[in-house]
């Protein structure tokens, strides 16, 4: 009996624990958006499996209660699930977070392609990483910062829009844990001996500040 008993007991918090991993990484999560001409696109990202580090992502059309599937396919997937709704170059899309804890935010973007009926991913933008945006003349532009290593004194930060489904790269400013390069559309890429200047507490301030002074200027 006290045989029977101990092996119950160990049974049942192993039961409970299978039944909170499944809870924590079984996951769905859907967004709506509007196409141009009015049509209401549905995207459900889901985890059918706790094990897989896989999500399946349903794109599909709901019009007078009429249900079409558009598009299916599998992305890259770590805990936790997150799409969110976007808009570059005025187009809608939706952003996939992958690995937000550990790699700066870094997401997939996916914006939809009217032409096809179907989200296209806007290659490389996963590897940008963290993204901010600048009004400038009544323009918007974006700005990413990623981490390469070196105790985050090598990084770069790339100045885009996003144009015809593909980045449109105006500049960059990197750090290779020791010297600063910086490029942009209208000059060489240019090497300064030391990243002091920006690899202080204020980093992310002084990358803004410097981007706003460009596009003041010109680039």
């Amino acid at each position: 009996m006290k045989t029977a008993i101990a092996i119950f007991l160990l049974f049942v918090p192993l039961t409970v624990f299978s039944q909170l991993s499944d809870t924590v990484k079984s996951e769905r999560q859907t967004v709506y958006f509007t196409k141009i001409n009015g049509d209401t696109i549905r995207v459900t990202g889901e985890v059918h499996d706790p094990t897989s580090d896989t999500a399946i992502i349903s794109v599909e059309s709901v019009k007078l209660g009429k249900i079409t599937t558009l598009q299916n396919f599998k992305l890259d997937y770590y805990y936790p699930l997150a799409i969110e709704v976007v808009s570059y170059d005025q187009k809608k899309g939706i952003t996939f977070k992958y690995d937000p804890r550990g790699s700066n935010g870094n997401c997939y973007l996916f914006l939809f392609n009217e032409a096809t009926n179907k989200l296209q991913e806007i290659k490389g933008f996963l590897k940008l990483g963290m993204i901010e945006s600048i009004f400038k003349n009544s323009r918007k532009y974006y700005y990413s910062y990623a981490s390469c290593g070196c105790a985050d004194a090598c990084w770069k930060s790339v100045l885009f829009n996003i144009k015809d489904y593909r980045i449109d790269t105006i500049g960059y400013i990197r750090c290779d844990c020791e010297n600063l390069i910086i490029k942009s559309t209208k000059t060489q890429e240019k090497i300064i001996r030391n990243c002091d200047d920006f690899n202080t507490n204020g980093k992310f301030s002084k990358i803004r500040d410097y981007w706003t002074e460009k596009l003041k200027n010109g680039l």
